[in-house]
């Protein structure tokens, strides 16, 4: 709650100074037909849920806070819907430094407020791959989530993007020990729960 109260308090701010005039830009957003490329850092706390069947049953939660870097590109098929996709990496240590890819379908809904300022509301479903410290291989996984957030013209056609996102993943995966005799194995479920902010930047056109 602690981390979320700054954000809060930038939103307002952000809302209330900027420019009721903007109607007379040049280019307007979330017109349908525009494109909008970006990126954005963001900053999470991420809880890690994991279980196995290794001696019967082992279970064990952590809590640490990284982040990640993200890219995004979409269309207006409408106006104010943007259809989109996010790639993404996340370095994360829940446990030990493991590596997150990321790639989400990324519905959006953009309000126009008549201002400077578009607050929007978006879904985010896909898949993320990652190497656990478990394992050499990698495992792959479902993901959803979804942000809230605005966006704000300052310039011509650029937009600096303030949210709140929350993501959730999944990775079913069975280890294999081969280093010992008898081998054995046993399965793993590790889940994911990802809430935090971003902030980023994006042109349209």
């Amino acid at each position: 709650m602690k981390t979320i109260l700054p954000f809060l308090a930038l939103i307002s701010f952000l809302f209330f100074s900027s420019d009721i005039s903007s109607q007379n830009l040049k280019h307007k957003y979330a017109t349908q037909g525009t494109w909008e490329f970006g990126g954005d850092i963001f900053f999470t706390t991420t809880t890690e849920d994991y279980s196995s069947t290794y001696e019967s049953q082992y279970n064990f939660n952590n809590t640490v806070l990284d982040f990640a870097v993200n890219a995004n590109a979409g269309f207006f098929v409408i106006k104010g819907l943007k259809l989109g996709i996010e790639p993404g990496i996340e370095v994360t240590n829940t446990y030990r430094t493991q590596t997150v890819l990321k790639l989400y379908f990324t519905p959006e809904y953009v309000f126009d407020m008549k201002t400077a300022v578009y607050p929007y509301a978006a879904g985010a479903i896909g898949f993320t791959s990652v190497n656990p410290y478990y394992t050499s291989n990698y495992a792959n996984g479902f993901s959803w989530g979804f942000r809230l957030g605005l966006k704000i013209n300052l310039a011509g056609n650029s937009l600096l993007n303030v949210g709140l996102r929350y993501y959730e993943g999944q990775y079913n995966t069975t280890y294999e020990d081969n280093y010992v005799i008898p081998h054995y194995s046993y399965d793993i479920k590790d889940k994911t729960k990802e809430l935090g902010l971003a902030l980023g930047w994006s042109v349209f056109f």
